[in-house]
């Protein structure tokens, strides 16, 4: 049976009525039946993130408007997240930092 003859087809009276039931317990947030006994305990160390406050959003860097330009450009034509082409872009600066203090 092809996925184009079972999804073609409408669904039975049935059908939409387990759907509508599912919606119905969805909205509600009824979750009462769910077996979640299979779900391995948390390990210490989920639980230790988790009273440390967990993952924390990035620090928010502000870029000039010509470099934000520039990099959403770059980004773009490489196909590739602009926050790596800035992270790698700052890293090589820094490497170039440090080599020019050895070199002193």
């Amino acid at each position: 049976m092809s996925a184009e003859s079972i999804f073609s087809r409408p669904l039975s009276e049935e059908q939409k009525a387990v759907l509508h039931r599912m919606a119905e317990r969805q909205e509600a947030g009824d979750d009462s039946d769910i077996d979640f006994s299979d779900i391995p305990p948390l390990t210490d160390e989920q639980l230790a993130s988790a009273r440390r406050g967990g993952h924390r959003a990035a620090a928010t860097v502000r870029l000039r408007e010509d470099l934000r330009v520039y990099f959403a450009d770059l980004a773009r034509r490489k196909h590739v997240p602009m926050d790596d082409l800035v992270n790698e872009t700052l890293a090589k600066a820094v490497e170039m930092v440090a080599i020019g203090e050895v070199a002193k």
